[in-house]
């Protein structure tokens, strides 16, 4: 079986319960990729983990990875992301053959085997779980967007339509919280690359300054614009709805598209639901799933991960 690892970032000082239910996902439910390497990021300018924190994720089998940020970026909505994820492709060239990128928020609940690439590809890929910033298939792309284009020399004849989770159909839109890519193609340094030389720029700065979710989401949009100028559509492997399928959105999914078993689902991603009371009962898990992460809660909680 060709090598794979998964990569997910971190902040000393900060909660580490998402990335250790992660962990701990994969270990449980992870079938044939359940002990594959798991690289956890973190800016080395915040600091180092505690000693609790550190024990608590390498127990769980990650390997704790620093990288280099500077203060302006750890400022920028998570622009911290797109370098960690330069760095892991890097380090992973010539190491390993995929690089399988998951957001903390992320839980594994089958076996992962969508994200090894078929022959020929270079990207595995989700649309975004909502439109928001995204144009709908067959109108005008706006100025933002021709914008991100332009810097990130973009083909537009690339296009093609993409369906979100929610049931929008969109221009392409892909989402930065979970895929897969052949660290040797280079694009995720490429990313880096676009998004240093645009993302302070005024010509950007003024659609913050109109709108928050533009600053929120700019390393969405340039990765978007990256991917659609490093790669052809034939090298992009299109991953189910049952990966990165958005639980705090469930009720905004169409019927049709809407799981009726989370169970059965791949990846999920929960934002903040696992905060809130009553989500056993809001969502369609088993009795024996929402057991299983009702006591991992507890457990990270109490074990006092916050440094």
């Amino acid at each position: 079986m060709p090598s794979l690892t998964f990569v997910t970032p971190a902040s000393p000082g900060r909660s580490i319960v998402r990335t250790a239910l992660l962990l701990a996902s994969l270990r449980e439910f992870g079938g044939s990729l359940a002990e594959n390497p798991v690289w956890v990021f973190y800016p080395q300018d915040l600091g180092a983990f505690s000693g609790k924190e550190r024990s608590s994720l390498q127990e769980l089998g990650a390997k704790l990875v620093p990288f280099q940020a500077d203060n302006k970026l750890l400022k920028f909505p998570l622009g911290y992301k797109v370098r960690a994820a330069a760095v892991a492709e890097a380090l992973a060239s010539g190491e390993t053959d995929f690089l399988v990128w998951l957001d903390p928020d992320t839980l594994i609940l089958s076996p992962p085997r969508d994200f090894i690439l078929t022959e020929g590809k270079s990207l595995a890929y989700r649309p975004v779980h909502h439109q928001l910033l995204g144009t709908s298939w067959g109108d005008e792309q706006d100025e933002f967007w021709q914008l991100v284009y332009q810097h990130t020399r973009a083909a537009p004849e690339r296009d093609f339509q993409m369906l979100t989770h929610t049931g929008e159909m969109i221009r392409p839109y892909f989402n930065a919280g979970s895929y897969a890519v052949r660290p040797e193609r280079g694009i995720l340094g490429n990313w880096w690359e676009n998004f240093q030389n645009c993302y302070q720029t005024p010509v950007f700065k003024r659609y913050y300054d109109q709108e928050a979710l533009f600053a929120v989401f700019m390393h969405q949009a340039v990765l978007t614009g990256t991917i659609l100028a490093v790669l052809e559509q034939s090298e992009l492997q299109a991953l189910s709805p049952s990966i990165n399928y958005p639980l705090h959105l469930h009720e905004e999914i169409p019927e049709e598209q809407r799981s009726k078993r989370i169970d059965e689902l791949v990846t999920v991603r929960y934002e903040n639901i696992f905060d809130h009371d009553g989500w056993q009962e809001a969502l369609p898990f088993s009795k024996e799933l929402a057991g299983w992460i009702t006591s991992r809660l507890n457990e990270y909680h109490h074990g006092g991960d916050q440094a």
